[in-house]
């Protein structure tokens, strides 16, 4: 081994424990399809915007303070490019984006609120 590997161990939950028994719960509600009826484009907006907002809350852990209305009127006035604040919450949903459309089964999405702010 070199000095600059690293080991990494996996934990291996006892099957008998709780912890295992919420990981293969959870592992079965990831193969569950969306069915409901609240229409899709809907559900998708809510998702959007519940993910705005939880990606303005990570922001504000690193000491960012924009508020959601802050957010809003940016991009509805087109001034990302204008603070930084705003381009790391952008940067955050271009992350969660990226690992949804990298990450196991293709789900539908809906076009971000801003297209012409992505560069």
């Amino acid at each position: 081994m070199m000095k600059n590997d690293y080991i990494i161990k996996i934990p291996e939950p006892k099957w008998g424990s709780g912890i295992t028994e919420i990981i293969l719960e959870l592992e079965q509600l990831k193969a569950r399809e969306f069915i409901g009826e609240i229409p899709p484009f809907i559900f998708f907006q809510l998702k959007n915007i519940f993910q705005i907002m939880e990606n303005i809350g990570s922001a504000r852990i690193e000491g960012n303070n924009t508020t959601l209305s802050e957010y809003v009127e940016n991009i509805i006035e087109n001034r990302i490019e204008e603070s930084e604040k705003l381009i790391e919450i952008i940067n955050l949903e271009k992350a969660i984006s990226f690992i949804e459309e990298n990450t196991g089964k293709k789900q539908k999405s809906i076009e971000p609120m801003y297209p012409n702010c992505i560069k």
